[in-house]
């Protein structure tokens, strides 16, 4: 049986006014390739450049999800991201509960895991590591 995740998403997005970000990707928590049925991300004041998914998408673990992050204006559609080496951002979860950290435009992200595990005096202590893609 696959274990599921939950999986977040923060991107630095420099939006102008009414504009923002959507996650959209290879599967249903973010639209299966469709925008309209992808992943809006919010911010506020304080935040800002930085937009996020407000409650967490449920992912199998151990299973490449491929997504970009596409810009809306007015409602639409204003732009697809691009690279020139891959076409997406790939991802694979294996942590109970993850967040993904990108920016617009620039295709490396890191992964933040929440282990949740024991510190060595037995408090339970939020364990975080990092990896690069």
């Amino acid at each position: 049986m696959k274990m599921e995740s939950d999986l977040h998403f923060k991107v630095e997005v420099k939006t102008q006014l009414n504009q923002f970000p959507k996650i959209v990707g290879s599967i249903p928590g973010i639209g299966s390739w469709d925008p309209i049925y992808g992943l809006i991300l919010y911010t506020n004041e304080k935040d800002f450049p930085i937009w996020r998914s407000l409650r967490p998408i449920k992912v199998k673990s151990n299973i490449p999800i491929e997504f970009k992050i596409v810009l809306y204006e007015n409602g639409v559609v204003k732009e697809w991201e691009s690279f020139e080496v891959d076409n997406n951002r790939i991802i694979i979860v294996n942590e109970p509960k993850m967040v993904y950290v990108g920016i617009f435009k620039n295709l490396q992200g890191t992964i933040m895991i929440d282990n949740n595990s024991l510190d060595q005096k037995g408090k339970n202590q939020p364990k975080k590591s990092l990896i690069n893609l």
